[in-house]
């Protein structure tokens, strides 16, 4: 009743089914972990100016349908996740959301890198950490600890 790719959704038993939707969440993640590097790189090569355009987001908006906060979204991913590798192999391997990524990209921005340095804060013990309940708990859970994250890492 189901294959690799191709499920009879009306014959497949209810586990067949849920499988298939959460292979398919999977695959939804490794393709946006795959446009996000895309758009980063390109970004980084300010490959937008070949079209006269003087932003990826300009660029983006020009030349695709994704709408303003998808396409704020994925160029914030991009540039976060130069700054953490571990969050970029669990996107690239489908075990975290483009959202999910998303509320960690707040861990990367430069005010909060360079409070963590201040602070000698180890990044990478920090990015397992939230990675571990981003890929095991709730999204709510997720926001919820990287906010108190933040809020600790703000000494107003």
């Amino acid at each position: 009743m189901c294959s690799s790719n191709v499920v009879d959704l009306e014959r497949s038993t209810d586990g067949e089914l849920l499988d298939h939707v959460r292979a398919l969440v999977a695959e939804q993640n490794r393709l946006a972990a795959r446009l996000t590097s895309a758009v980063r790189a390109a970004e980084h090569r300010q490959m937008c100016e070949h079209d006269g355009l003087k932003s990826m987001k300009s660029w983006l908006r020009n030349h695709t349908r994704l709408s303003g906060r998808a396409i704020a979204q994925v160029v914030r991913n991009g540039r976060a996740l130069a700054h953490l590798p571990a969050v970029t192999a669990a996107f690239a391997a489908g075990a975290v959301t483009a959202d999910a990524v998303d509320v960690l990209a707040d861990l990367a921005t430069p005010e909060n890198l360079e409070r963590a340095k201040e602070q000698d804060i180890d990044l990478a013990e920090v990015e397992a950490a939230v990675l571990d309940v981003a890929t095991s708990r709730p999204h709510r859970d997720l926001q919820t600890v990287v906010g108190t994250y933040l809020d600790r890492l703000d000494p107003d």
